[in-house]
């Protein structure tokens, strides 16, 4: 059984929702299922005696391991050169991280009001309207910062990624 999730141990919660904020200059359209926002909070706060997380690891592994009657498995090296090798051929590629990705447009704001809309399909930018309609060569090109340089400043990159 393979299971994905998140802990936070002592996460800076702070940092945390700064960084998953939406942008102020930014708007996605998309037919995707939205994420759902949750409130989060760090393990930390809330054990009756403190640990360290190297201890709360260990007994987490061990009520896991008692409650599942799992046994621990170590990776060897052949399951290392294979997960290497699918994250080389696969999940690390482009098109698996960015080219499967649902249709959606995005507006742009740009500082002095204008804004411009930027079609993507499969992670391709296929149309675009506004202040970025004189930038024709954008079509065809992936979604991602490097395809924006020399058209708008580095700032301007970051605001919009």
């Amino acid at each position: 059984m393979i299971h994905h999730g998140t802990l936070l141990f002592n996460a800076d919660l702070g940092r945390l929702n700064e960084s998953i904020a939406p942008k102020k200059r930014v708007d996605f359209k998309t037919h995707a299922v939205q994420s759902v926002r949750s409130v989060v909070a760090n393990i930390q706060d809330y054990l009756v005696q403190p640990e360290t997380m190297d201890s709360f690891y260990e007994d987490l592994g061990q009520f896991l391991g008692d409650y599942f009657l799992a046994t621990e498995y170590r990776l060897s090296a052949i399951d290392h050169r294979n997960i290497n090798d699918l994250v080389q051929e696969k999940f690390g590629t482009w098109d698996w991280n960015f080219g499967y990705s649902p249709s959606f447009t995005v507006t742009l704001s740009h500082e002095n009001g204008n804004t411009s809309d930027i079609h993507v399909k499969k992670g391709l930018i296929k149309t675009i309207s506004g202040f970025l309609e004189s930038a024709p060569e954008l079509i065809g090109m992936a979604y991602k910062p490097e395809s924006f340089e020399g058209l708008a400043s580095p700032e301007e990159i970051e605001e919009f990624f």
